[in-house]
């Protein structure tokens, strides 16, 4: 005579290996690790973007600071090269500009292209 076998044993066997609850609760954990996985990715990416000049070597800013004496107001042209000549500059500048000839007092900005250090 075959030994009384445990209904509750017989029915586990025999019935579906994933519950609806249990595919919700591994599905709902999945998700969860990898909303956190992405959500530290993208931290650490803006960490990086945001600070790119502190961890990067070829990106430097260098500013310097020089006075020169005073230029007579003449053409522009000749106004650039006095200029470049008294900074003492190794390439011509990209460009210049001179605001309103009444404005106080009458500066003239040079910009000069640097390129990113090796």
């Amino acid at each position: 005579m075959p030994e009384p076998v445990d209904d509750q044993r017989a029915r586990r066997g025999s019935g579906p290996r994933w519950s609806w609850r249990r595919l919700s609760i591994v599905l709902h954990r999945d998700i969860g690790y990898l909303a956190v996985a992405l959500t530290i990715a993208y931290g650490i990416s803006g960490i990086a973007v945001n600070h790119i000049a502190d961890w990067n070597p070829n990106y430097k800013i260098s500013k310097r600071f020089t006075t020169i004496a005073p230029i007579a107001l003449d053409s522009a042209p000749a106004m650039v090269d006095l200029a470049v000549a008294r900074l003492a500059l190794t390439e011509p500048p990209r460009s210049s500009y001179q605001p309103d000839p009444h404005s106080s007092p009458p500066t003239r900005a040079l910009s000069c292209r640097r390129s990113p250090t090796a």
